[in-house]
């Protein structure tokens, strides 16, 4: 039976909590919500621009290379990595390095990679699938397989297959999600996007097999 989930235009995250949500610019700035990692430097909100500098190219930018995706319409290439990131190519002299995304909250491998209805859609190890806009690489929102799969909580859900159509699922939901994961089963979700700020505002699972 299809089930529903509407998500609040300040919840990117759909399937979890709203405090535990990609924060808004303006609130992030006003909590200072931004928390330390490894290196000792601040991890980026997911809407800024992080760039390597050439030392950290030639240092290497990740252990292992998972998955890879060209984007022939916005000439970049995605790949993902063992970090968790998305390092984007730039189809231009030489394949400067673009941008690093990195999925917010969520440091697990990347599994895979598509895109398609303007947007890309990253599939990670802990079953999670981070959505971006494509023109300008701004997270737009964030599923969580495990805690909208209450039924199997706790086994490993990681993505391994994703895929995003412009086959309209139901009248105001125009793009279809399709996952796949390490359990092998197969999900279709209804997603429709705010007109105002591009979020993440409906989400339908309408199949789950």
């Amino acid at each position: 039976e299809a089930q529903d989930w509407h998500v609040g235009y300040d919840v990117h995250h759909a399937g979890i909590a709203p405090d535990k949500a990609t924060p808004t610019p303006e609130k992030a700035a006003k909590e200072g919500h931004n928390s330390d990692v490894s290196n000792g430097q601040q991890e980026p909100m997911p809407w800024e621009r992080v760039v390597p500098s050439q030392e950290e190219i030639q240092r290497g930018l990740s252990r292992r290379i998972t998955c890879a995706r060209v984007c022939i319409e916005h000439r970049r290439v995605f790949v993902g990595t063992e970090e968790g990131r998305v390092l984007v190519f730039s189809c231009t002299s030489g394949f400067p390095v673009h941008q690093v995304l990195q999925n917010s909250g969520d440091p697990s491998a990347v599994r895979c990679l598509h895109h398609g209805a303007g947007l890309l859609a990253v599939g990670t190890k802990v079953g999670a699938v981070h959505l971006y806009v494509l023109d300008k690489l701004r997270s737009v929102g964030c599923l969580d397989l495990q805690l909208l799969s209450p039924d199997i909580l706790g086994e490993d859900l990681a993505v391994q297959h994703v895929r995003l159509f412009e086959v309209p699922a139901e009248p105001h939901l125009p793009i279809t999600l399709m996952t796949i994961d390490s359990t092998s089963r197969l999900q279709f979700w209804g997603l429709q996007l705010t007109k105002l700020r591009g979020a993440l505002a409906e989400l339908k699972l309408l199949l789950n097999g």
